[in-house]
């Protein structure tokens, strides 16, 4: 490896170098009970997912930018992406469990409710670390087993991805409060590039049903179209416009999913001109036209 080189790692890059197999796009959960002291990654690398690390029992020294951190029983950290990341030293009996997921994971995964995101409070470049109680942790463990089950054993005809989703959601909520109980005064610091993503979703939110095109959103950030999604493309690996797309989509499927509306109704509330341009919006995302989709919902 050559000097100053900083490698960087995807989630499925490291899957290869710890020989775990894959489970669902954008989102790993592993376990290590491992009594081994050789360090899988013995050099500074820098991911481009977030992690969450439990630590059960043992201890983990980790270089993160430039800061050591000291890893024992109880503690937990949330790493984010970019962080130039160096493993410096675990014990020989030690317990932790990993939680690797994708921007674009979370931005399709995470609820949103009277405008709080289970995901806003790990939207930023701030790298958090903090001693659980032992029944915090019990709890978390608890969490982190049923997601890991779910995610591995998923079926996609059975609920499988809205299960892995709201276990995913309970599990950094239950996070979130655990920080923001123990750090009052906590705050999210974002760069400007991930604040315009983040106002970006948020306007989204609000218009996806009657705008659909990329201007409306620069306009309404005050920036070009070039700019936005540029930007938009670089914090979450999709442009503005492939956002807007998924936004529709994901409405769309849950229309579907109820029977009272008819798809003339649904193309409608969506803003579509008229049923046929909505057929081929939805086919042309999903693979299914509207009454494909429906069908295939109502025979489960």
């Amino acid at each position: 490896m050559k000097n100053n080189t900083i490698i960087k790692h995807s989630i499925a890059d490291m899957l290869e170098i710890l020989g775990e197999p894959p489970q669902s796009d954008g989102l790993h959960v592993y376990f290590n009970n491992s009594s081994s002291t050789g360090i899988p990654f013995p050099y500074p690398y820098r991911a481009n997912h977030y992690t969450i690390v439990f630590i059960i029992s043992g201890q983990l020294k980790v270089q993160l930018n430039l800061t050591s951190y000291e890893l024992r029983d109880g503690d937990v950290i949330v790493i984010t992406p970019k962080t130039v990341m160096h493993i410096l030293k675990m014990d020989g009996d030690f317990q932790l469990i990993v939680i690797n997921f994708t921007l674009d994971f979370a931005l399709q995964n995470t609820i949103k409710k009277n405008e709080v995101n289970s995901f806003d409070f790990y939207a930023s470049n701030m790298i958090q670390k903090l001693s659980l109680k032992p029944a915090e942790m019990e709890q978390f463990v608890q969490y982190s087993t049923l997601l890991l089950e779910k995610n591995t054993h998923k079926n996609p005809a059975l609920f499988g991805d809205e299960i892995v989703s709201l276990i995913f959601n309970l599990l950094l909520y239950e996070l979130a409060v655990v920080y923001k109980n123990n750090n009052a005064d906590i705050r999210i610091e974002m760069s400007r590039k991930e604040e315009l993503t983040f106002r970006f979703l948020k306007i989204l939110e609000q218009n996806f049903k009657s705008q659909r095109s990329v201007q409306f959103y620069a306009d309404s950030l005050f920036v070009t179209r070039g700019h936005l999604s540029k930007v938009v493309k670089e914090i979450s690996g999709k442009t503005a416009g492939q956002l807007i797309d998924d936004a529709t989509i994901m409405e769309a499927r849950l229309l579907l999913s109820e029977p009272s509306s008819s798809i003339a109704q649904i193309a409608n509330e969506l803003q579509f001109g008229d049923q046929s341009l909505f057929g081929r919006f939805f086919k042309k995302n999903t693979g299914f036209s509207p009454s494909e989709y429906r069908n295939k919902r109502t025979s489960l």
